[in-house]
């Protein structure tokens, strides 16, 4: 038995009270009014048996096609449910799953400092050292021009700094190794010996990855989430932080079509998959951040979806790094506005998906979504007074 992916919607039904009734009512124990809906698959009709009983004074236990149950109650509920289960381990997933959705604050650490995710957004500014990007390939293939424009981005409030050698649009090939590693290895090394802000290395290349942390960098940004068996030796034997990011096909194949039974359900799975993947190759799961991959073998209606629903991906409990910034379904929304063009499209998601939960936004325009989420910020802030 596994987790299908995801608690769905949660919410406080404080919409459906009267006026006024809510100063009436305590909020000191919110777990009373907020509601999980989790999918579990792969479980036997015995164990619905036990979820049907232990579900008798609240909630509702219902089974589904394939194996799958449904089950759907408050926190509070789900707390009683927990304890009057029969079986442990069904009881030990339903806890975990819950305590993963509700945290909301992780520390990554590099060889020598540490960056808190979650309380508040971090900005992950976007260097691409190539030549043929969507959005800003050629201009930042001179390493001279691609530090400056790095120190700028740090300036501007990015607290991690992406570098990629290879564009990964889709239907772009495949660079070698060696091409890729001439590109931004000079690059990190001058930017490191300029700077202590953090350095990622968008790469799916072990051997890119080694080196460039021996360059200096502090972060792996993995786009194939350990495809290569080799990259999660690599980030054990560092202990730095991954990012695991969901793609289906590579990027010359991903957009051909991209086909889900249920796309955030899907990309749950597969995200779970790939975190004890890298447990089980040594990486420390305190270390991992996910991706659900914007544009990465999603079609439009694809990415509306992880997007509307990205919360259900707190249920993995690990930090969730959104990158929406100047995609292609953006533009189509904005009426096919070209990549530099997207910069509302992208505060709008960034906005959206900080709302619901996610800790990293990786951008190209790190000032204006700073400005932005400093002000969903201060109202998030003014809704607790």
């Amino acid at each position: 038995m596994t987790l299908l992916g995801s608690i769905h919607n949660p919410r406080i039904f404080s919409a459906d009270l009267a006026p006024g009734a809510a100063a009436e009512i305590p909020l000191a124990d919110p777990a009373r009014f907020i509601h999980f809906t989790l999918i579990l698959e792969k479980i036997s009709s015995t164990q619905l048996d036990l979820l049907r009983q232990a579900v008798s004074s609240g909630g509702v236990a219902e089974s589904a096609a394939g194996g799958r149950a449904l089950l759907s109650a408050t926190q509070s509920q789900f707390d009683a449910i927990i304890a009057r289960l029969a079986d442990p381990d069904l009881a030990d997933l339903l806890r975990s799953t819950i305590a993963a959705y509700r945290r909301c604050s992780w520390t990554i650490r590099s060889a020598n400092k540490s960056l808190e995710l979650g309380p508040t957004p971090i900005l992950m500014g976007i260097v691409n050292v190539t030549p043929d990007s969507f959005s800003d390939g050629g201009l930042f293939f001179d390493t001279g021009r691609a530090v400056a424009h790095a120190l700028e981005l740090a300036a501007s409030g990015a607290a991690i700094i992406d570098f990629g050698g290879e564009s990964t649009r889709p239907g772009s090939p495949e660079v070698s190794a060696e091409e890729e590693a001439a590109r931004v290895l000079p690059v990190i090394a001058e930017l490191r010996r300029q700077s202590s802000v953090w350095i990622s290395i968008d790469t799916r290349k072990p051997s890119v990855a080694r080196a460039a942390l021996d360059a200096g960098a502090d972060l792996v940004n993995d786009i194939s989430a350990l495809a290569d068996p080799d990259m999660g030796k690599i980030v054990a034997r560092a202990g730095c932080p991954i990012v695991l990011m969901h793609m289906q096909g590579t990027p010359a194949t991903m957009q051909l079509n991209p086909v889900y039974e249920e796309v955030v359900a899907d990309v749950c799975r597969e995200l779970r998959l790939r975190l004890a993947r890298a447990v089980a190759a040594g990486i420390d799961p305190e270390q991992t951040i996910i991706d659900p991959g914007l544009g990465f073998g999603k079609t439009f209606d694809h990415n509306l979806a992880l997007i509307a629903r990205l919360r259900e991906l707190r249920s993995l409990g690990r930090p969730i790094l959104v990158g929406s910034s100047r995609k292609a379904f953006l533009g189509r929304l904005l009426g096919n506005a070209a990549p530099a063009d997207r910069l509302l499209g992208t505060i709008a998601t960034c906005l959206w998906t900080r709302a619901a939960g996610a800790a990293i936004f990786r951008v190209h325009d790190v000032a204006e979504v700073a400005a932005a989420l400093n002000v969903g910020a201060a109202v998030e802030r003014g809704d607790r007074r």
